[in-house]
């Protein structure tokens, strides 16, 4: 207990938050608080969409955590704008994960079998 109170007696080094000589210790911030956000939303908050962004910009934007769209990502890909079933008729045989697909048991299924 003498730990507890002393630590509410010690300064706010630089860059600490005032609110972080309030909380116990080793408690976490919620994710509002760790990102800077409103902690309540009655809407969604919109995402922020970039185009012709590098390396060094796309890297700076994941480590923020905040997502974010790049609209000009596909640029250039040969296969932008074709859909699943297209990928099914050229690549029948290739095999995917099976990852949100409303409950099926395998792992991996074939492109053609959608």
């Amino acid at each position: 207990q003498c730990l507890l109170l002393s630590i509410g007696l010690i300064p706010a080094a630089d860059g600490a938050h005032s609110s972080d000589l309030h909380r116990l210790p080793l408690s976490e911030p919620t994710a509002a608080e760790y990102f800077g956000l409103p902690e309540q939303r009655d809407s969604l908050m919109p995402l922020e969409r970039v185009r012709n962004i590098g390396p060094e910009e796309f890297e700076r934007r994941i480590q923020r955590g905040i997502p974010f769209i790049v609209e000009d990502a596909g640029d250039g890909n040969p296969f932008l704008g074709h859909s699943c079933e297209d990928f099914a008729r050229r690549w029948p045989q290739a095999q995917m994960r099976s990852e949100y697909t409303g409950g099926r048991e395998e792992k991996f299924i074939r492109l053609g079998d959608g």
